[in-house]
């Protein structure tokens, strides 16, 4: 799977998504709205609101706690129904896969081989919302019309930066609870959610519940991909702790796909 991935990195597609028309030159401003659809519109705009048809991106990340070693990210999709994510270690050369074909996850959690897998629906939902999440920070775009709806919950300031932020209530563990668009350009600064905290990761107090944990995705310096202002460095935040960081050295828009990058593992 990491061979086949990295060699067709340059040509993956992605389903379109229908928004049509070309990027505006100056994004209208966030802060004369309450209105979340207007704003997700604006972000839209601000990001460019050409149809997406395909996405890659490639590049290393880098670990800011003592027990992750450095990884190399590549990241393909067919929307709406078809994401797989490759992270794979420098230091040992295992590749850890997540995503999904259809209603089939791709990727088997690191369990004993004698353990038999049969992915659960709330496991296919959790994998469908990692590319939920790349989605709304990358493009300002929901995967689906199915998507939860949000709300406008105030003007805020974020890292220092002003911000307007767009809340969902009762997200479940996993999906995107939290959206802070730019005050003035309205381009996406990161999404918020939480998930089942691990057992070796540390008691969130800031959590919603002792089980849960917060995690933050941050996208950062920007710059135009394809009619696009895309983000070439994703910060990863657990727990208001900085964990890790994905350097985005390559990244195509609208390519051909090679489908049979997301063939079901094999049992």
């Amino acid at each position: 799977m990491k061979h086949r991935l990295a060699v067709a990195m340059t040509v993956i597609s992605v389903t379109t998504l229908g928004w049509a028309g070309s990027a505006r030159a100056v994004a209208p401003l966030c802060a004369d709205s309450k209105d979340p659809s207007v704003l997700l519109a604006r972000a839209r705009q601000a990001v460019g609101s050409g149809d997406l048809r395909s996405l890659v991106a490639r590049g290393p990340t880098i670990g800011f706690a003592a027990t992750t070693s450095p990884m190399t990210r590549e990241v393909a999709a067919i929307l709406p129904e078809r994401f797989i994510s490759v992270q794979t270690s420098k230091v040992t050369g295992q590749a850890y896969v997540n995503g999904f074909n259809g209603d089939v996850v791709l990727g088997v959690p690191q369990v004993s081989p004698q353990v038999s897998y049969v992915p659960s629906h709330n496991e296919l939902q959790r994998q469908q919302e990692h590319l939920d999440q790349l989605l709304l920070g990358w493009f300002g775009r929901q995967r689906t019309s199915k998507a939860p709806s949000r709300r406008y919950s105030g003007a805020v300031t974020y890292r220092e930066q002003a911000a307007v932020l767009l809340t969902t209530d009762g997200a479940e563990p996993g999906f995107v609870a939290r959206f802070w668009l730019h005050r003035d350009s309205c381009l996406p600064l990161a999404v918020g959610y939480e998930r089942e905290r691990g057992s070796y990761e540390e008691i969130d107090p800031g959590a919603s519940a002792p089980a849960l944990i917060r995690l933050e995705q941050l996208f950062l310096d920007r710059r135009t991909t394809s009619g696009f202002s895309l983000p070439s460095r994703i910060q990863h935040v657990r727990a208001d702790r900085l964990r890790s960081e994905w350097k985005v050295d390559h990244v195509e828009v609208n390519g051909p796909v090679d489908a049979s990058l997301f063939q079901p593992p094999r049992r």
